[in-house]
């Protein structure tokens, strides 16, 4: 009875064992199922431009010069997001804000008459002409009075500067906004009357241009 049951234990876990083999070997030859593709990874981002300013300068018709520097800093490969002027910078600076490139503003400069920019001597002047011609003669005429200090009204009103300036930037003349331009612009000009600093964010491009560049006591105040 004894040996009976020992022989079956045996044939038991016999068979247990077989079974254990067949199914592992089945394992074996069962195709594996392919790995879950990961998501490729993302391309870093690309590093953000920083904004580029360029700050002009006045100096008269030496201003001009501006043009040599924009000029080399476009042949670098340099974008100018934002240009800020000062006198003849504005000038400039406001030109290459409409758009015209630094070989435009050359062509600009070398075949514009700008004389005929001071052939606007007041002649419609109320006054008697012996009182014309004192004006004349000394237009930089400055005093003080009950009022406190006073300059002369200027001996040109800059109506013809006006006027050329209002025609070179005809291509933005819609615009109003100087953070619309080809360019954000900034004009830096100056209060006459209390000689505070005013920055030029609106309005027309040319009046902002002549506004900053404007010589005082030279020209008539430019009402904006």
């Amino acid at each position: 009875m004894k040996a009976r049951g020992l022989l079956l234990a045996a044939a038991v876990l016999a068979a247990g064992t077989g079974a254990a083999r067949n199914l592992a070997a089945q394992e074996r030859l069962a195709p594996v199922p392919p790995a879950q593709e990961l998501p490729a990874p993302m391309p870093p981002a690309p590093p953000q431009r920083p904004v580029v300013a360029v700050v002009l300068s006045g100096g008269a018709a030496l201003g001009f010069a501006h043009i040599g520097i924009l000029k080399v800093i476009e042949q670098m490969g340099i974008p100018v997001d934002i240009v800020v002027g000062a006198s003849m910078g504005a000038v400039v600076g406001g030109f290459y804000a409409a758009g015209y490139s630094p070989s435009d503003m050359e062509r600009i400069a070398a075949t514009v008459d700008w004389r005929t920019g001071f052939d606007d001597a007041v002649a419609d002047s109320p006054y008697s002409f012996r009182e014309r011609e004192v004006s004349r003669r000394f237009p930089l005429t400055v005093g003080f009075d009950s009022g406190g200090f006073w300059a002369g009204r200027g001996l040109l009103a800059g109506q013809s500067i006006t006027t050329m300036l209002e025609q070179l930037t005809l291509n933005v003349s819609d615009i109003d906004d100087f953070d619309r331009l080809p360019r954000r612009y900034r004009a830096v000009a100056a209060d006459v009357a209390t000689g505070e600093e005013v920055v030029l964010s609106r309005g027309r491009l040319a009046d902002a241009m002549w506004a900053s560049a404007i010589i005082p006591v030279l020209f008539k105040p430019f009402v904006l």
